[in-house]
């Protein structure tokens, strides 16, 4: 399921999908709700399956790198009430070395996410 992808804005299991932030409790939707074992949480973030924009491709001497964006709009995600720009960069070079970075830019001054 999940090898590979990149997990945002959270990664990991939250439990019944509810936390706390700066004193407002948010609620996630469930999207892992198993019986053996019991879990009831919420997943591994929004980004997965989402249609992500093209924002730059650059062919080097010795490498070629593919950067990708996706903005997430305080409120689009139900809990997630931040906005946040992820960017991704993909670099695979000549001898076969792939680098994967990731730059998440916080677009709600003074709110720490």
């Amino acid at each position: 399921g999940w090898k590979g992808m990149i997990l945002l804005p959270f990664a990991n299991r939250i439990a019944y999908g509810r936390y706390t932030f700066f004193n407002n409790t948010y609620q996630l939707p469930v999207n892992e709700n198993t019986t053996d074992p019991p879990r009831v949480n919420a997943l591994h973030g929004f980004l997965a399956g989402k249609k992500m924009e093209l924002r730059e491709v650059v062919y080097g001497d010795n490498n070629i790198t593919l950067t990708l964006a996706y903005s997430f709009k305080a409120g689009s995600e139900e809990g997630y009430p931040f906005d946040l720009d992820v960017s991704i960069k993909y670099t695979l070079t000549v001898d076969s070395v792939f680098r994967v970075g990731v730059t998440l830019v916080n677009r709600m001054p003074g709110q720490p996410l």
